[in-house]
């Protein structure tokens, strides 16, 4: 699980925790949430603690980008005294057809009522694989659907801050069970309309304020069903400059003999990496799930 805690009152501070603590318990009334860790900027401590509940929450369809009648997710947002917060989780149906049995993935959005502080947390969870039921020889590549939301703000949160984009691609994973190395790439191919996304609409947007780049994953390792490893990002942008960046990401393994894989991930601007383009500061935060 990986936290972004963003802090527009102090010029759009942004900080990171990664491999956060996380227990989900889900019901078919209610979803208890709790997250703890550290952040890595300023080493604060993250203890969140939420139960929605269906009786007390706006449920509202999420459609997958590019269709107009296909149920993606369902945003469960509730009002507490100090905070909204809203939940998406895949809708049973979309998890079906992509033949996931074992796998979901959730993100999490906190925005305290009194300021304007917003947590973001996404977190792959389900039945994972004992570490008895792991391979031990071979390896598999997963291919894996992302989902993204993509940010990009100025010094001042003013212009592009605005420009919240949904971006969507593909992730390939292959891990080496006998060495228990992990590599891949992430592609981040098309972009839409956040504010359409959320609200629920089902003729999302596509939006051109995005540039499709690639992240690869490099020193990936496996512990015991679980995995991490960097990412970095570098494409040239015809007519924009360098598009440059790195980040982290994590994923377990799901299912009896680790049929199903989750990811989380997280990538911002790195200037020493020679990001030349005219986006003072731009992060991606997402998920994915796949076989």
């Amino acid at each position: 699980m990986i936290g972004k805690f963003s802090n527009d009152q102090q010029e759009f501070v942004v900080d990171y925790a990664p491999s956060t603590t996380r227990a989900v318990v889900e019901t078919t009334t209610s979803m208890q949430i709790d997250f703890t860790g550290t952040t890595i900027g300023e080493s604060a401590a993250i203890d969140f603690s939420r139960t929605l509940t269906v009786a007390d929450a706006t449920v509202t369809n999420l459609f997958e980008t590019g269709t107009t009648d296909s149920v993606l997710a369902q945003s469960t947002a509730q009002t507490f005294a100090d905070a909204n917060v809203k939940l998406i989780t895949h809708d049973l149906d979309y998890l079906a057809g992509k033949r996931l049995q074992y796998t979901d993935t959730a993100f999490v959005e906190s925005d305290l009522i009194e300021g304007r502080n917003e947590s973001l947390f996404v977190v792959a969870y389900g039945d994972a694989t004992e570490a008895g039921d792991l391979p031990t020889t071979g390896t598999k590549t997963y291919d894996i659907a992302i989902e993204t939301i993509l940010d990009a703000w100025d010094d001042d949160d003013t212009g592009l801050a605005g420009e919240r984009t949904v971006a969507t691609g593909t992730a390939s994973i292959t891990i080496n069970f006998a060495t228990n190395a992990v590599s891949g790439t992430l592609v981040m191919e098309r972009f839409y309309d956040e504010a359409t996304w959320a609200a629920g609409g089902d003729d999302i947007p596509e939006v051109d304020n995005g540039f499709p780049f690639t992240a690869t994953l490099v020193d990936g390792t496996m512990v015991g069903g679980k995995y991490s490893g960097d990412l970095d990002i570098r494409e040239e942008i015809d007519g924009d400059g360098i598009f440059a960046g790195g980040g982290v990401i994590e994923g377990l393994l799901f299912g009896p003999d680790a049929d199903e894989t989750g990811i989380v991930f997280s990538a911002a601007r790195d200037d020493e990496g020679g990001d030349t383009t005219d986006l003072i500061h731009w992060d991606a935060f997402g998920f994915g799930m796949g076989l």
